[in-house]
């Protein structure tokens, strides 16, 4: 349902994955706290993000902001420095209504007939033309299989309403939440501002002057009776209602760990003792416990050492799981040549995910190998597209399957026999092996991931030709994978084009405010010829950065333009 949701009003894969950490002075070299963040959005052009520098009374603060927002997003001032990573939280439900059958416009609500508000709403055209379409609506939001046929799922329910409701339908002030953040001097102001912010979910890292490190959970959770409300909900019965939300104070928050740094990925948030629920749609901890283990290694921190991190493409998912492919070998006495020389790929690898590297290529088709083999049989091509569409879940089931003993799930049920994990891996791997020999060619030694993972950053113009080569940039080799630090991500469905990478890149040393690392993906301008179009791109694709000041010193010194906007 989900996926037909977002597909319908175009919103593409679910993508917001996000890394953001800090260290302690303890954990520095420089004697005061360091904040590195770079969130992971669908590459595109023009950049989501614009960098901006605002400087007034009461304000000196820079980072980048959404074009059209007043304030800085993601950025450091003069006290402190923050960023964002997803909470990858569950902040909707959807609900099946039980529509009186005499009466089109009333539903049953706990034993009782309630009329469904009815509105009528007229949508203009480029053409000129317009359409109005009817919404109806119950307590808990609007019914959306209505007025969209992909939402509905064959004639069983297709007159069955489905509606949603969502904590984005409540008043929130996200700008003014913003506004007190680029303002504020310390911890406390800080986060009195971000209790503002409530859709989307975010994790907020923080770090400041005073020597503090902390994480907030900044989001409106419902408070619901299920542990579990991943499944469409009865909307008649009363037994699912949300009571309110969680309250701001009550949500997951770390300040001033004693282990010295503090790590968000779209990691699980709350622990195993959390008593409410808030998701299961968390990320593999791949890129969480990398980075966890990084800085667990490094008695102390430097700017230079987070810009290493951000840069990091070793996957600790291959990690694990590449020695099952390896044991499902381990008897096996009728392997072929091709099969022989994957292996000792893989044997080799030091799950670094390198452009150069030929054993990332192999571990990647074979998963994705993995995944229909595993469960296209009992559920079909549809129902797996769906399954692999948001691909943080199949990533978690399968590394869940393989490090058990057995699973029914391996056995192919339109086969007379009983297969089991060993069967399935090596048939994957057979299935990897014979795709990428079609994709790449007999030389093995020519498999290499750049030639197959790339990253093209594609303009709305660019769909057509000749225009592509105007507005389009790239393509271009890229390194990592889903479940590297530097991601590249890519679809499950249609691998291994680079769907989802790091939009931006920044690092603050709070022992000088007034300078910053930040790199973007493509340029500061969305004009395809403007020379600022896609400058930075080289720096983003070879780990390099700009120095980013704001420092007034430091930029009288500099050359630049100045753009006088004089309302009349």
């Amino acid at each position: 349902m989900v996926r037909r949701y977002r597909d319908y009003f175009h919103l593409g894969n679910i993508s917001g994955a996000s890394n953001a950490w800090a260290v302690n002075s303890q954990k520095s070299l420089s004697g005061k706290p360091i904040l590195a963040s770079d969130p992971h959005l669908r590459v595109t052009v023009p950049n989501w993000w614009y960098e901006l520098h605002l400087s007034a009374p009461g304000w000196n603060v820079a980072g980048v902001s959404i074009p059209g927002s007043p304030f800085v997003i993601i950025g450091h001032n003069d006290s402190l420095a923050w960023g964002f990573t997803n909470a990858m939280l569950d902040d909707a439900d959807f609900y099946i209504e039980k529509e009186d059958s005499l009466k089109p416009f009333n539903y049953r609500f706990k034993g009782e007939l309630l009329p469904m508000g009815v509105r009528e709403e007229t949508i203009h055209l480029k053409s000129g033309d317009s359409i109005t379409i009817t919404v109806r609506s119950t307590h808990h939001g609007p019914i959306i299989n209505d007025v969209n046929a992909p939402l509905q799922h064959g004639d069983s329910l297709r007159n069955m309403p489905i509606s949603v409701q969502w904590t984005g339908f409540e008043m929130s002030d996200e700008f003014h939440g913003f506004y007190l953040m680029n303002r504020s001097a310390n911890m406390i102001e800080f986060a009195h501002g971000l209790k503002e912010l409530t859709v989307p979910a975010q994790t907020a890292v923080y770090a400041d002057i005073q020597g503090n490190i902390a994480f907030w959970t900044a989001a409106s959770v419902p408070l619901r009776h299920s542990m579990n409300a991943m499944l469409p909900l009865e909307g008649w019965t009363g037994r699912d209602e949300w009571s309110g939300f969680i309250s701001f104070d009550e949500l997951p928050f770390e300040i001033n760990p004693e282990r010295g740094f503090i790590v968000c990925a779209n990691n699980i948030l709350g622990g195993a003792g959390y008593s409410q629920y808030l998701s299961t749609l968390w990320e593999p901890p791949s890129r969480y416990r990398r980075i966890e283990e990084l800085l667990s290694e490094s008695e102390k921190s430097s700017s230079d050492d987070f810009k290493l991190i951000q840069q990091d493409v070793i996957s600790l998912h291959a990690k694990e799981i590449t020695p099952y492919i390896i044991q499902a070998f381990a008897t096996e006495t009728t392997m072929t040549a091709s099969e022989r020389q994957a292996l000792e790929y893989l044997r080799n690898w030091d799950f670094r995910c390198a452009t150069t590297d030929i054993a990332t290529t192999i571990f990647n088709e074979w998963f994705v190998q993995l995944l229909h083999n595993t469960f296209e049989d009992e559920m079909g091509g549809a129902l797996l597209n769906d399954f692999i569409y948001f691909s943080a879940i199949p990533y978690r089931a399968a590394t869940r399957l393989l490090t058990a003993d057995s699973s029914s799930w391996f056995d192919n049920v339109a086969t007379g026999q009983v297969e089991t994990k060993s069967n399935i891996i090596r048939k994957s791997l057979k299935d990897a092996l014979d795709t990428l020999q079609l994709l790449l060619g007999d030389e093995m030694k020519n498999w290499q991931w750049g030639a197959i993972h790339q990253v093209e950053f594609a303009h709305p113009f660019g769909s057509r030709k000749p225009l592509d080569k105007v507005f389009n940039i790239g393509p271009f080799p890229a390194s990592g994978s889903a479940t590297t630090i530097s991601k590249g991500d890519y679809k499950l469905s249609n691998p291994f084009k680079v769907f989802s990478a790091p939009s931006m890149r920044q690092i603050v040393d709070l022992a000088n405010p007034g300078q910053a690392f930040m790199v973007n993906q493509l340029g500061q301008s969305g004009q395809a010829l403007h020379q600022h179009y896609d400058d930075q791109t080289p720096l983003w694709l070879n780990g390099g950065y700009r120095t980013v000041t704001i420092d007034w010193n430091i930029i009288r010194t500099q050359k630049w333009d100045r753009l006088e906007l004089r309302p009349q």
